[in-house]
């Protein structure tokens, strides 16, 4: 009996099911979710945070100012509240999962606080500290804050799950001056952050929530210098970042915490400094773009946290000319996206498994020798078996793009603002079955839209060029 070719009935059954949906419109474009700056002026969405099916994000409307708005990815699903009553600006910022609930640093005119939004949302709780760079760690939530009116510089703080109330872990910059903590990262029930103590300059410092347990690492630059710890990244359980001893014995090199001890892994040898960018978690390990042993320029490195194990995976910018890696972007934890530039092609997408053999441009997106992404333009998020991304062909401008990892199949969704103008696609993150971002259709700026995900492709594995678009 031979095989009976059901795709239209296939394609039919989706169309239908799409139809029957509360998709806003027929889920195989981009829409505009909401208009929230009504008018060709932009909103400015930014601090976005995806969590619990909604994206967070604050806004500016003429009539509340800046203010904390979330979406589901409909305009029915799409709110704000208006914490500082008014065309005044709560200017929330720094959105953070803790305790069930969504937490973020604002000010309602009354008091500059930690403030939550509660089921509806709506706020629930405050507390009189200026709060930010907040990360969850166990049962406590920590931010570098200062006790308003309190006399004290900027310190670590924390908010206990229980009582949901916040005090300071450590005065770690004895008397008014601040010690800045940055960076703060979790890794497994451990907070890592940068601080300085007036006495060793921006070090490595970690926390368990109390003042005895929160000490420096190690002072990585002795004699007054800044190791300026930077790009800390968890991976595998462990710390990986930068950071410089003041070229005294390793300089600008990659450094792991192994059982809680830093460790340099010297890319180049000596004083020298194999120099560390963009570092990102891949897997259990993490890959950046390096100097390594210098005559080159900046390459794309992996490394597991031991020194056999970290090694350049690939010279793309031939001889001293920079690969100039970016956006390094954890696919499966084995295979990863990123940007470079090959000299020939100008900067575009590649992908790579970690290996020379593996590692390749995906496609010449501007074929025309101009760059068809960019550290400043684009972005890359995983969806499913795809990701989508921000470039330019160099006809349509700056639009939203997809991929599966194969030139045939790395097409531009949509031209969401005309031909030839740039729609600027940007923070992009997947919420549900759907990718929510900020872009301009040249007639309302820059605002909300969303992108229902296909939840199926008919021949997608070889893109059939017959098919209009992207088929569910």
């Amino acid at each position: 009996m031979g095989s009976v070719d059901r795709r239209g009935e296939v394609v039919l059954y989706f169309i239908v099911a799409l139809a029957l949906s509360a998709s806003p419109v027929d889920g195989a474009d981009p829409y505009l979710v909401m208009d929230v700056n009504t008018g060709p002026d932009h909103s400015y969405i930014q601090n976005v945070y995806a969590a619990n099916g909604y994206y967070y994000f604050r806004a500016y409307n003429p009539t509340y100012g800046w203010e904390p708005w979330w979406s589901d990815g409909t305009a029915a699903g799409t709110d704000m509240r208006d914490l500082w009553s008014g065309t005044q600006s709560s200017t929330p910022a720094g959105f953070e999962t803790f305790a069930g609930d969504i937490f973020f640093e604002g000010s309602n005119g009354t008091v500059p606080g930690i403030f939550a939004l509660g089921v509806g949302p709506s706020i629930k709780a405050n507390i009189d500290v200026e709060g930010s760079l907040m990360v969850t760690v166990g049962s406590n939530l920590f931010f570098g804050g200062a006790e308003t009116g309190g006399g004290e510089g900027m310190e670590l703080w924390k908010i206990d799950q229980g009582t949901l109330t916040a005090t300071r872990v450590k005065d770690i910059y004895l008397g008014g001056t601040s010690s800045t903590p940055e960076k703060l990262v979790a890794v497994g029930t451990t907070l890592y952050f940068t601080a300085n103590d007036g006495t060793h300059g921006k070090e490595l410092w970690r926390s368990n929530g109390t003042g005895a347990g929160t000490v420096m690492v190690e002072d990585i630059a002795p004699d007054l210098l800044w190791s300026s710890p930077a790009e800390l990244t968890e991976a595998g359980g462990r710390l990986f970042f930068g950071a410089t001893d003041g070229d005294t014995t390793y300089g600008s090199e990659l450094w792991v915490t192994v059982g809680g001890v830093p460790t340099v892994i010297d890319i180049c040898p000596g004083t020298c400094s194999g120099g560390t960018g963009g570092i990102a978690k891949v897997g259990t390990g993490v890959c950046f773009r390096s100097l390594g042993t210098g005559g080159t320029g900046a390459e794309l490195w992996c490394s597991d946290g031991t020194p056999g194990g970290t090694a350049k995976v690939k010279e793309i910018g031939p001889g001293s000319t920079p690969g100039y890696i970016d956006l390094i972007t954890d696919f499966d934890g084995d295979l990863f996206y990123f940007i470079a530039d090959d000299v020939t092609h100008g900067s575009e997408l590649w992908r790579s498994n970690g290996t020379a053999g593996g590692t390749w441009m995906v496609k010449d997106i501007n074929p025309d020798g101009g760059d068809g992404m960019s550290s400043v333009n684009s972005e890359i998020v995983v969806a499913g078996d795809e990701i989508y991304f921000t470039a330019n062909d160099g006809v349509h401008g700056w639009e939203l793009w997809r991929s599966d990892g194969t030139e045939a199949c790395t097409v531009m969704v949509y031209d969401i603002n005309n031909l030839g103008a740039n729609a600027y696609p940007g923070n992009l993150r997947v919420v549900g079955d759907r990718l929510l971002f900020a872009a301009d259709d040249g007639s309302h700026g820059s605002e909300l839209w969303a992108l229902d995900i296909p939840l199926f492709h008919s021949g997608f594995e070889d893109c059939d060029p017959t098919w209009s678009s992207w088929v569910y």
